[in-house]
This record gives structure tokens, C-alpha cells and sequence, in this order.
């Protein structure tokens, strides 16, 4: 399995910082897997939600790998709703409603400035490791 490291993980564990390839991939045995967790990054947005934060992008344009501050400038979020009221989400201003047939499947999602989310959290569930029983 290939992971993919924070710098503060590389910093932090020096087993990792001597294992990262070039790339900072940390190849690893499917026998070394202890857990398997998934990750769902929430917030709100304009009062509503809740939204999954599917991405942050820098000024740049480029994928941030690293932890931000809610108010850094400059960064935005690909955030897309996963609520119950899509008649509200639908009608934000800047957002896009994809069907069943696009290519996103079927949802409600915007770009938006880091800035103007809120509430972020985190809801974390343990799944299980292919392959073992």
C-alpha cells in the first residue's frame, strides 16, 4: 500500500522521514496495516450543511497535502453539500448541481474561500482491512 505522508508526520517519526521515497510515498506491507481509517472532513457553509471539504487549493492553484488555517487568504475549498435540503443548496450562488450522469455523480459543490467556511470537523470510522476477517 502506498501512503502519502504529512511533513508533520515526516518530522515528527523518524522511521518515516528514512523510508519516504523521492516523492514522499511511504510504501508499506499489507501485513503492517494495524487499522484502516477514513476520514470525512466536514463544515458549514452560509449557515447550512453539512459539507464534505473534498479539497484545498492554494493561491497557485495547486493541491494542498498540509494542514491550513481557516483564515489563511488565499485558499480555497471544493466543498460539496451531503445534507438532506437540496432545494437550498441548489440555489447558492456560485454552485454547481450535477446529475446521476456527470462525471461527479450526483451532487451540489462550489469552489469556495477557505475563509467563509465554518464549524470544520472531522468524523473519523474505522474500516476494515481487505482481505482479513
Amino acid at each position: 500500500m502506498r501512503l502519502l505522508p504529512s511533513s508533520a508526520q515526516i518530522a515528527a517519526l523518524p522511521w518515516v522521514a528514512e523510508s519516504v521515497d523521492d516523492r514522499g510515498h511511504l510504501d508499506v506491507s499489507h501485513d503492517e496495516i494495524e487499522r484502516s481509517l477514513y476520514v470525512k472532513p466536514q463544515c458549514t457553509f452560509r449557515g447550512g450543511g453539512p459539507f464534505e471539504v473534498s479539497g484545498i487549493k492554494d493561491a497557485d492553484g495547486a493541491w494542498v497535502r498540509h494542514a491550513v488555517s481557516a483564515g489563511s487568504p488565499g485558499y480555497r475549498a471544493l466543498i460539496r453539500y451531503v445534507g438532506e435540503d437540496w432545494a437550498w443548496a441548489e440555489q447558492l450562488e456560485g454552485f454547481e448541481v450535477y446529475d446521476v450522469y456527470s462525471a461527479m455523480g450526483d451532487c451540489v459543490q462550489a469552489w469556495v474561500p477557505l475563509s467563509q467556511i465554518s464549524d470544520y470537523r472531522e468524523i473519523v470510522e474505522e474500516r476494515p482491512i481487505p482481505g482479513r476477517g
